[in-house]
């Protein structure tokens, strides 16, 4: 179009009206191609980006789930889910773009630049080309800034954003102590460490743009160019129409190599926000892809028999403190054994070793004879080992997709999840107070009462048919009421299978025996 433009223009000088005619008519076809072609371009690398960012959250989030435990220990839940949506959406953003931005800008660049070289003047072509190399240096340390730069400030939205989600997953205490004050100055604390990462983007992009795009590309280069061209025209060697069109192109000529520079630019900064997110993607000695591999039992002749034997363990994110030492005892099938202990002493982690979630320990854990480290671990917690926490968390959907949450992937058998509510005693209290199987519970069960969730998360964890029960102070958080129903339908979901209790108090009414826990022992 800018050569259309500088022909007609020198054809009006020229007092050529035919030529500029037709010149005028193929600047307008062209630009009605240039504009349909336009949308195709925007359109397809819209959803180019859409799809990208698709796959990347797909994948993040699968590659999370395959973590060990550790790594989740090491991060808090806002950092985690930053990675995963906003990281995400920097390194589509960027990459889905940079392809059309670098083939567009190359085309352009090496087009304009012949043309100006062999068609319009060499010599003016080489003073407009000069500027390349300079724009190509600085913009190399500019992106090795703003890479840096960058990862901080992704870091800092994080941490934010953990921050934020904290405080409204817990708004009840929050509110319960009045502290809204306080979370507000802790959130403002976080922003202003983001702001801060971002002032200083902001200020590195101010004197980078002001200084090549502003002066080199925008006032120098076009001066020398009009200054040298007009020499050229005043003397008669050179017509208007090629100056006008060195001046147009040499405009566009450092537009889109300003394009193509900044698409790496952006490409480093995707690469310094997106650090977190490749690294969730490489697999690495986190990874818990192995949960599926390891031997089975005939799941009819797993009995329940449990043996820890000089078991001795730390905390990966804690590998100097001891969580467990030398701890040994024996469970016999069908027994109900209860676990004492002041707060710390490793009661939970004693659950935490039998579910597989760490794998590195000493000692010896067996099941029915099998050394636990042989076993699949998704094969244990679907079929051998059911936990009952002591806050249940319940999932944002009917109270029917909750207790049937341990098989969703097989289907909801809704017989069987009556039939486990009401050996955990919720069954009447769901038909007559609670509206039935299909009423929401809300996020995080927050509809249902602390003892209607337990019994939930009863019915939750017998629905699987696990041989060993594992109960985490259960009742802890309960009144007396609550307590002595859920204590109930404990002692009817115990039956006749292996049962572990965690509790801090001696829980002799309810255990054929009691061990008491220390991290010595």
């Amino acid at each position: 179009m800018p050569h259309f433009t500088s022909v007609a223009i020198g054809a009006s000088i020229d007092g050529d009206e035919a030529r500029f005619r037709a010149n005028v008519t193929r600047f307008l076809v062209v630009g009605v191609v240039n504009g349909v072609l336009d949308f195709s371009n925007v359109f397809l690398f819209a959803l180019a980006q859409s799809r990208v960012a698709r796959r990347l959250r797909n994948r993040a989030f699968a590659a999370t789930l395959r973590k060990n435990m550790a790594y989740f220990d090491a991060r808090t839940s806002g950092k985690i889910n930053s990675t995963v949506t906003n990281d995400t959406s920097a390194v589509s953003a960027n990459l889905s773009w940079l392809l059309r931005s670098c083939v567009e800008a190359v085309v352009r660049c090496v087009g304009v630049g012949a043309y100006l070289l062999f068609w319009v003047n060499f010599e003016l072509g080489a003073l407009a080309l000069v500027v390349i190399p300079i724009t190509s240096v600085v913009n190399y340390f500019y992106g090795k800034l703003l890479s840096a730069n960058a990862e901080s400030v992704q870091e800092t939205l994080a941490k934010s954003n953990g921050v934020a989600q904290e405080t409204i997953s817990n708004i009840v205490t929050v509110r319960s102590f009045a502290n809204e004050p306080f979370e507000r100055r802790r959130f403002g604390d976080a922003i202003d460490e983001w702001y801060e990462q971002s002032y200083r983007a902001a200020q590195l992009s101010g004197w980078y743009y002001s200084f090549m795009y502003s002066l080199v590309s925008a006032c120098f280069v076009p001066a020398a160019i009009l200054y040298v061209g007009g020499g050229f025209v005043v003397d008669g060697s050179m017509h208007a129409e090629k100056l006008v069109a060195t001046m147009l192109y040499s405009a566009i000529l450092q537009e889109y190599f300003g394009n193509l520079l900044s698409s790496f630019t952006n490409l480093f900064a995707a690469r310094g926000a997106a650090a977190e997110l490749f690294k969730v993607l490489a697999k690495n000695e986190r990874e818990d892809d192995d949960a599926d591999n390891g031997a089975t039992l005939p799941i009819d002749d797993v009995k329940g028999a449990i043996s820890f034997s000089n078991v001795s363990f730390s905390y990966p994110t804690r590998p100097d403190i001891p969580a467990l030492s030398g701890v040994s005892f024996d469970v016999s099938p069908g027994e109900i054994i209860g676990i004492v202990g002041r707060s710390g002493c490793g009661k939970s982690t004693v659950f935490a070793l039998l579910q597989r979630f760490y794998t590195e320990f000493s000692g010896d854990i067996t099941l029915d004879g099998a050394r636990i480290e042989t076993l699949s671990p998704n094969w244990l917690r679907r079929h051998c080992f059911a936990l009952v926490g002591q806050e249940p968390v319940l999932f944002n959907g009917t109270i029917l997709s909750n207790i049937a949450y341990a098989r969703l992937g097989a289907g909801i058998d809704r017989e069987r999840a009556i039939e486990c509510a009401k050996t955990a005693l919720i069954h009447d209290v769901i038909e007559d107070e609670l509206g039935g199987y299909d009423t929401h519970v809300g996020e995080r069960g927050c509809q249902l009462s602390g003892g209607q969730k337990q019994r939930v998360a009863i019915a939750r964890a017998l629905y699987s048919s696990p041989r060993v029960l594992l109960l985490d102070e259960p009742t802890s958080a309960l009144d007396l009421e609550a307590e002595s129903i859920v204590t109930a339908a404990l002692r009817k979901a115990a039956r006749g299978r292996t049962t572990i209790v965690i509790s801090h108090t001696p829980v002799d009414s309810f255990v054929d025996r009691t061990l008491e826990l220390s991290p010595r022992t």
